[in-house]
């Protein structure tokens, strides 16, 4: 990366962190809960893999609809790279 000073924090350098420094706090808090929310779900689809029935099948299409929203937001959350 020319022209990019690196972060220092202790004895550790950072490149790649000065990225997210420019977005506000309360947006890394927002993807970071969004992440956490997904694999909860896939680890929910993990467990409930093998049920059958009409009730696995909607509690699976709940969570695949769910991931997708928040896949949707966190492109949403990008759109401003592209401009």
């Amino acid at each position: 990366m020319l022209g990019c000073r690196p972060l220092v924090t202790g004895h550790k350098i950072y490149h790649h962190t000065a990225i997210f420094l420019a977005m506000p706090l309360s947006v890394l808090e927002r993807v970071r809960s969004l992440r956490e929310e997904i694999n909860a779900l896939k680890q929910e689809n993990e467990l409930y893999k093998h049920q059958k029935g009409s009730v696995a099948e909607s509690d699976r299409e709940r969570r695949r609809q769910r991931i997708q929203e928040i896949k949707d937001e966190l492109m949403a959350m990008t759109e401003w790279k592209k401009l």
